[in-house]
């Protein structure tokens, strides 16, 4: 089986699954690099804000706001009691903490920073969400696995299938809505290296420039024909060299297409 070459460029276009599908990858990349240096910088702001120059106060819960639903987050109100100025702050805990309200206790300030305080044993921020944060980053994952793992299909079909004429017989539209665009199944007819007659569906939700017994470039797989992918299907930059360097430059429909 001989295998035709892309230049770098097309080569990186075919496997990101196109200019879309690149910029679906580097947005997943950036909130997976935003959720964990996000959680990084929390946890190392609650570290460093409280790790010494620690001043102890007194202050007294003014009031507990518990739970609700998938929160596992119970926050404590306290004003301090040795300032003339009422001020609330909150203390986040995901321990249930057996604090009553009216009830003194132990506040500790960061002494570089005075807004920052929490009761002790407790953290001033929100703590992160390992679930969500965990949910989040696989999701990462699996969007740029699938748009990966697309693009290097199409990319063994361009580079080790067939490319032939292919003559569309029947399109059918399913039950099926990507991006609100509907889904159909294109129905296509060619001839395969073998010189018989095959029938090949391809599914996609663009279908205007596909008209019963037209006919369009198709590279298929030749050890299974059932297995294709129209030239209108393969990324901008790569179509248009493939027209330019492959197609251009061989007799069309001579029997050395390839």
């Amino acid at each position: 089986m001989i295998k035709r070459e892309l230049p770098w460029f097309q080569k990186m276009m075919v496997l990101l699954n196109g200019i879309f599908g690149a910029l679906i990858i580097l947005g997943l990349i950036l909130v997976f690099f935003i959720r964990v240096v996000g959680y990084v910088s929390e946890e190392l702001d609650k570290i460093d804000s409280f790790n010494a120059d620690i001043k102890i106060e007194k202050g007294i819960i003014v009031e507990k706001i518990e739970p609700e639903g998938e929160n596992k987050i119970f926050i404590y109100e306290f004003v301090l009691t040795d300032h003339n100025i009422v001020e609330k702050w909150e203390s986040f805990s995901e321990m249930n903490l057996q604090y009553f309200l009216g009830q003194e206790v132990e506040v500790e300030t960061d002494v570089n920073d005075a807004e920052k305080k929490r009761i002790k044993y407790m953290q001033h921020k929100p703590p992160q969400d390992w679930l969500v944060a965990i949910f989040g980053i696989l999701m990462c994952f699996v969007g740029i696995g699938y748009n990966l793992f697309k693009g290097y299909k199409i990319y063994k079909l361009v580079t080790y299938g067939k490319l032939t004429r292919a003559k569309v017989v029947d399109i059918q539209e399913t039950n099926i809505e990507i991006n609100d665009n509907p889904l159909y199944k294109v129905y296509l007819s060619f001839t395969n290296i073998n010189s018989e007659k095959c029938i090949i569906m391809i599914k996609s939700t663009r279908v205007g420039h596909l008209v019963k017994n037209t006919k369009h470039d198709l590279f298929y797989n030749i050890d299974n024909n059932q297995k294709g992918v129209l030239l209108e299907q393969v990324p901008f930059f790569v179509k248009r060299y493939i027209r330019t360097h492959w197609i251009k430059d061989n007799n069309r429909f001579g029997p050395n297409r390839y």
